[in-house]
């Protein structure tokens, strides 16, 4: 099955997890105000949310877009996400090149 043995594998998914949330960010409308960026929010919502999924998964929250609401509680399930499969990143490199 390639455990462990495959990088590529998890950046794939840390992509799809990406997308994913983005979306969901998208249609819960957490770039409806909540921004301190510079971009009118009706037209870039989603690259926005695309942003704010980005800086979430990676955690490193930098505080110009943020969620409200139950919306707070899927932001925090993503940054579990992003950390748990950043580390899996990092056995899966490791293991790749300790051979």
């Amino acid at each position: 099955m390639g455990y462990g043995e495959k990088p590529l594998r998890v950046i794939r998914a840390s992509l799809i997890v990406i997308l994913l949330w983005a979306v969901v960010y998208w249609v819960t409308g957490l770039a409806d105000g909540n921004t301190n960026l510079p971009l009118p929010e009706t037209t870039h919502a989603p690259l926005i949310s695309l942003y704010f999924s980005i800086v979430t998964f990676t955690t490193l929250g930098y505080g110009d877009v943020w969620p409200t609401g139950g919306v707070r509680l899927l932001a925090a399930f993503e940054a579990f996400l992003g950390a748990a499969l950043m580390a899996i990143f990092v056995v899966t490199l490791t293991r790749r090149l300790a051979r």
